[in-house]
């Protein structure tokens, strides 16, 4: 499936264009944390993703490959700060989803306990703003200041994307053979939106490509809950026997399986 069209090209100015964006959207977001923490924590990590994606995208064209490793470092931290600030919030709200199946396993007090595990953040920590404000600055000097003549004429500019479509297919096939195994599935997905966010850049979006894009779409959400449930798997697990009995987590796990393969058919499905 050609995922680009030779006339339909996404072009270095493109990616300069969103990148402006979405740095200026990330500094905004960044002094409105306090406002709505959640909901701002998470767009300042798909604004992340983005810009890790963009930079993925222009790779082969750079001539100085130490200014993407730099911006590819900082932005990979920024990334992690971010996850784990609304890891808890993640946790809590999937343990709300299945409250029923929870409290008919165990009890109530039960419930209460796993919810207990994963504090409720108001607000970040003032330390944690610094790095933030930082990297966003960071960002958008760079590709305010963009100077063509760093890149290597000759290449062609889509060769990135065409590169992350590859890796991402690779990824896919081994996750499948894999029968979904935690880690190759999470590199699956990680790839697939590095995909997705390249290809949205593009102007001359055709209809062929909005329906692959609604499946990338869909596929990264699906992978994305999937994970999700993979980890609040793994913090319940190594809860046993220092919170709760064995027992009990062993059945809380199994209304985790259940979703998990519904989960499983869906992706298979999408594929």
């Amino acid at each position: 499936m050609n995922i680009l069209h030779k006339e339909k090209e996404i072009t270095i100015a493109d990616f300069r264009r969103s990148a402006l964006q979405n740095s200026q959207k990330a500094l905004r977001l960044t002094e409105e944390l306090e406002l709505d923490f959640n909901r701002n924590v998470h767009e300042l990590r798909v604004i992340t993703k983005r810009l890790r994606s963009y930079w993925r995208a222009i790779r082969p064209a750079l001539g100085d490959k130490d200014i993407y490793t730099e911006h590819n470092s900082q932005l990979g931290g920024v990334t992690r700060l971010l996850t784990q600030s609304r890891e808890n919030h993640v946790n809590r709200k999937l343990i709300k989803g299945f409250k029923k199946n929870i409290e008919g396993i165990a009890g109530k007090k039960f419930y209460n306990g796993l919810v207990s595990l994963f504090p409720n953040a108001e607000h970040i920590e003032l330390p944690h703003k610094a790095p933030l404000t930082q990297c966003f600055v960071d960002e958008f000097s760079y590709w305010d200041q963009l100077n063509l003549d760093v890149f290597v004429t000759g290449v062609d500019q889509n060769e990135g994307v065409v590169n992350t479509y590859k890796k991402a297919k690779k990824l896919g096939e081994r996750a499948i053979s894999s029968n979904l195994e935690v880690e190759v599935t999470h590199q699956w997905r990680k790839w697939l939106k590095y995909l997705m966010y390249q290809l949205e850049v593009n102007p001359h979006t055709e209809e062929i490509d909005i329906r692959f894009l609604e499946q990338l779409n869909k596929q990264t959400k699906l992978l994305g809950k999937l994970h999700d449930l993979c980890v609040l798997s793994e913090i319940i697990y190594k809860a046993k026997g220092k919170v709760f009995t064995q027992d009990k987590v062993k059945k809380v796990r199994q209304v985790i399986d259940k979703k998990q393969n519904k989960l499983h058919n869906k992706i298979l499905k999408n594929h």
